[in-house]
């Protein structure tokens, strides 16, 4: 019986950390599609009107995944990781983006209201799969790596045990 019990408890435990391994990349990815990839999307841009669609789909994955207030941060919150000021910043880039709509293509200010722009995008560091993981995904996490670690450090006292 003894015999037998350890490889089903390796197993489970294998398994268990494999599921959470999966759900944190699928996780990752879709925060990556609906938030970073529209981001990215709009910092290469070089139309004003693609910039705002794509700021609006970054500002919008930021509501739809809960990403306006709080920190990013777990232990040591800065005003770097301050989802309010990210979500902030985001907002501004949307609104510049409906005013480069408005200027003049053949004028030098708009060529560099859309440099600027198109940098300070580039500089913006949502912190998106961070705040997921230290708030909606850390109680799945922990849960998912407690139990293999208990599945494991179970197998391994059955096993000694047995001796």
């Amino acid at each position: 019986m003894k015999r037998t019990l350890i490889p089903v408890l390796t197993i489970v435990g294998l398994l268990l950390g494999l599921f959470t391994a999966v759900m944190l990349r699928l996780s990752s990815w879709r925060i990556n599609q609906d938030i970073n990839g529209w981001k990215d999307r709009a910092e290469v841009s070089s139309e004003p009107h693609d910039m705002l669609l794509y700021m609006t789909n970054t500002r919008d994955g930021m509501v739809k995944w809960g990403m306006t207030e709080g920190n990013a941060a777990l232990f040591f919150p800065t005003p770097e990781t301050d989802m309010s000021l990210i979500y902030r910043n985001v907002n501004q880039y949307v609104d510049q983006s409906k005013v480069l709509l408005e200027m003049d293509r053949t004028s030098p200010q708009y060529a560099m209201n859309l440099e600027q722009l198109s940098w300070s995008i580039n500089r913006l560091d949502l912190h998106a799969f961070q705040y997921w993981a230290n708030h909606d995904g850390l109680d799945t996490a922990i849960l998912c790596w407690v139990g293999w670690l208990a599945f494991v450090v179970f197998g391994i006292w059955w096993m000694f045990l047995d001796l």
